[in-house]
């Protein structure tokens, strides 16, 4: 198994449940607002809840599989690679 599938593995499956304790605790602080705000700050609470469930859906079954179909190699070429030593500091 490839190092890059190995670290990369428990990255997306802690993903999920980040995202959600993310969300809710976010929810839970929102929804006073949508709840027993006013007319402008509810529908303000609304909206914020709405692109919660949105956002939250999106990382999950969105991003994640796209991480794992292009693989890390792909997406951080930079931290995958073996440093290449310069032509000046090899020759004294």
């Amino acid at each position: 198994m490839r190092r890059s599938s190995v670290i990369s593995r428990p990255r997306i499956n802690q993903t999920p449940g980040r995202t959600v304790a993310t969300s809710l605790t976010v929810v839970l602080s929102i929804l006073p607002l949508a709840l027993i705000g006013g007319e402008v700050v509810r529908g303000f609470g609304v909206a914020i809840i709405f692109g919660i469930v949105i956002g939250t859906s999106s990382s999950i079954f969105i991003a994640s599989p796209i991480l794992l179909f292009l693989g890390e190699k792909r997406l951080r070429p930079s931290q995958t690679r073996a440093p290449q030593p310069t032509a000046g500091a090899a020759v004294r």
